[in-house]
């Protein structure tokens, strides 16, 4: 069985899950399947998902809020 990310083809005969690390990847839309083959050689495909991942949006909202976090602590410290 074939876990298909986009372009890439991971084996993932014998495994129930996948742990996919989108840090890795471009924000944007990516699609997502599973191809199985049985002895036979017959093919089963699922349909294609979509997912949006949005990691440097998130980072950039994370180090605004740390930068606003420690902005207004090094003002309290300035009194």
């Amino acid at each position: 069985m074939f876990l298909y990310i986009d372009s890439a083809a991971l084996n993932v005969t014998a495994s129930y899950s996948y742990e996919w690390n989108t840090t890795e990847v471009g924000d944007g839309t990516h699609t997502i399947r599973l191809v199985a083959y049985d002895k036979a050689g017959n093919m089963a495909e699922t349909i294609p998902l979509s997912v949006k991942t949005v990691n440097v949006q998130k980072a950039n909202e994370e180090n605004y809020v740390a930068g606003m976090d420690f902005g207004l602590m090094m003002g309290w410290f300035q009194v």
